[in-house]
């Protein structure tokens, strides 16, 4: 099952919110600089315009 956008967004963050949600251990990550920016820029506006399908719109030309 894919993350819901309230939790990308607690991945994006990397406090350990997500695995606190999720019953998992905690644990450390390094978000690259890159998917941050992906996360940002397109994934999240893309999830939260209602009006797009998120899963099929293309990031790029």
């Amino acid at each position: 099952m894919p993350l819901t956008y309230s939790q990308l967004v607690k991945y994006g963050m990397g406090d350990n919110l997500l695995e606190e949600e999720l019953n998992l251990q905690p644990s450390y990550r390094l978000i690259s600089p890159e998917l941050k920016e992906a996360l940002e820029n397109t994934i999240l506006p893309n999830m939260a315009d209602a009006g797009k399908n998120y899963l099929l719109t293309p990031s790029g030309p």
